[in-house]
């Protein structure tokens, strides 16, 4: 009851300052069928308020627990300064979290930039840099004019503001022939001058897209040379992704590592087959795709896409998969899953989503 009052009392202020400038989404996802009684997945409130050129946003997030998240954002231009922030609240503690805060100045061909971040225990920027006192401050200060950049970070552990590190980047910078480099130098508050490092990327093209660089690191007592190699990889209707293979001894290349590789045909506008076997899944998971991902033992995925003109304008659509493994089910099939969304009004559309496991959901989308 709690949790509905707190929705209807923002809702009402948003109304108050004036319904009109008010945007948002709400969408959610029940599952129906699977383990244990039917239960909310995830249901996601936006609200957007546009007034003067800003927008302000809340972000408020539930599952089957409760409330679990909460976030504000703001962006806008203050004067020349564009600005940008965002604040962030565990409900479940309850308790703040964090809060970043970015403003840039472009004039002249030279940018400023200018952001506060502060974070609490617990918090990416506590862990990241302080683990001591009661809460993390990180002031950062850019300054860019082509080719030249400069950042500079202070920090203050609930100790004091101090200088942290500071980075200064040249970029491409041309050197004869065509070839540029990138050079950075880095300085920190415990060590000084910590390395200044040169980077040509690609020094030259080899063939079938593989090109060879270098990156050239200079310390207080060391200096290394380290040869990059890198495959652009093969795109269109195959797609093929993988990586060279260097041997231990630098500048030596024991040969090409394929990842995964994609056949993709459109039957018509919006009709397609695709047809994914990854070699390694994990990596196609985490840097491929985000929908259809493999499950423990799957390497392979057959996928077919539909769609078709809707209600009030809009589009339906439907995708139909069914994973494999190597060995021990009937064909190597794993599992069957499917996904249909279908538009209700010109604003509001319905999803049905299904695995063989089995499993069934509902979901909808709410705009306004």
């Amino acid at each position: 009851m709690k949790r509905a009052l707190a929705i209807l009392a923002v809702c009402s202020l948003f109304g108050f300052v004036g319904f009109g400038q008010l945007s948002g989404t709400w969408e959610g996802e029940i599952l129906l069928i699977g383990t244990g009684a039917p239960s909310l997945t995830s249901t996601t409130l936006t609200l957007n308020y546009m007034f003067n050129g800003w927008t302000l946003t809340s972000i408020s997030g539930f599952d089957s627990t409760g409330f679990v998240s909460q976030e504000f954002e703001a962006s806008g231009a203050f004067g020349p300064l564009t600005v940008s922030g965002d604040m962030v609240f565990d409900p479940g503690v309850p308790a703040y979290v964090s809060t970043d805060l970015d403003a840039s100045l472009e004039f002249g061909g030279v940018t400023f930039d200018l952001g506060i971040s502060h974070g609490m225990p617990g918090s990416d920027l506590y862990n990241d840099y302080c683990q001591t006192g009661s809460a993390a401050m990180l002031y950062t200060i850019g300054l860019e004019v082509s080719p030249v950049a400069v950042e500079v970070n202070f920090l203050d552990c609930c100790e004091g503001i101090e200088f942290y590190d500071a980075t200064l980047t040249l970029s491409d910078l041309s050197i004869c022939c065509g070839i540029a480099y990138d050079l950075e130098v880095y300085f920190t508050k415990e060590m000084g001058f910590e390395y200044a490092l040169i980077t040509i990327d690609p020094l030259v093209s080899l063939c079938c897209g593989i090109s060879f660089g270098v990156e050239i690191e200079y310390g207080v007592d060391y200096k290394s040379v380290t040869p990059i190699f890198t495959w652009e990889g093969i795109t269109g209707c195959v797609t093929l992704w993988g990586d060279l293979q260097e041997s231990e001894s630098e500048g030596v290349i024991d040969g090409l590592e394929l990842y995964a590789f994609k056949i993709y045909c459109e039957l018509a506008e919006c009709n397609y087959v695709e047809f994914v076997t990854a070699f390694d899944p994990g990596w196609y998971d985490s840097n491929v795709e985000d929908v259809f991902e493999f499950e423990d033992g799957e390497f392979e995925y057959l996928e077919l896409g539909f769609c078709g003109p809707g209600c009030c304008g809009g589009e339906w659509s439907s995708t139909f998969a069914v994973y494999f493994q190597e060995s021990g089910s009937l064909f190597g099939i794993t599992r069957f899953t499917g996904e249909v969304t279908v538009p209700i009004m010109t604003n509001f559309s319905f999803t049905v989503s299904f695995t063989s496991t089995p499993e069934l959901s509902v979901g909808w989308t709410f705009t306004f």
